[in-house]
C-alpha cells in the first residue's frame, strides 16, 4: 500500500545542511533528489510515497540517527496511507527518544 511521507530533518547547533548529505537521507529512505521540497541552513523537508510501511521508514531513519547523532536534533515524520485523508505522526529525537500522535481532523462551520 502507498504511503505518503513529509519528513523534516532538523540540525543540531551549528550543523547545517548541504544538499549531498540530505540527498543521502532521501536514498536511505528509498526516495531521491526530487524527494527534496525545502531546505535551508539548518533544516530540510522531504516529500514522497513510498510502498514501505511506517515501521520501516521509522527504522531508516533510526539507522540515520545513528549515523549521524552529532549532527542531527531530530527527524519529524507525518505521514498517510492511500486512500485516508487523516495523517499520523513520530518524530525522533538523537537522544533516542520518540514521540509519536494520532491525527484528527476537525471541520468548523465557515461563517
Amino acid at each position: 500500500m502507498k504511503t505518503f511521507y513529509n519528513v523534516e530533518i532538523q540540525m543540531s547547533g551549528t550543523h547545517s545542511t548541504s544538499q549531498h548529505f540530505i540527498e543521502q537521507i532521501a536514498t536511505d529512505l528509498g526516495a531521491d533528489a526530487k524527494a527534496i521540497d525545502e531546505m535551508e541552513a539548518f533544516s530540510a523537508t522531504l516529500f514522497f510515497d513510498s510502498e514501505l510501511k511506517p515501521s520501516e521508514i521509522e527504522d531508516r531513519l533510526w539507522a540515520v540517527l545513528g549515523m549521524y547523532r552529532q549532527a542531527l536534533h531530530y527527524i519529524d515524520v507525518v505521514y498517510r496511507y492511500e486512500n485516508e485523508m487523516t495523517p499520523d505522526r513520530f518524530v525522533l529525537w538523537a537522544n533516542g527518544t520518540k514521540k509519536e500522535y494520532t491525527g484528527k481532523v476537525f471541520f468548523e462551520e465557515d461563517k
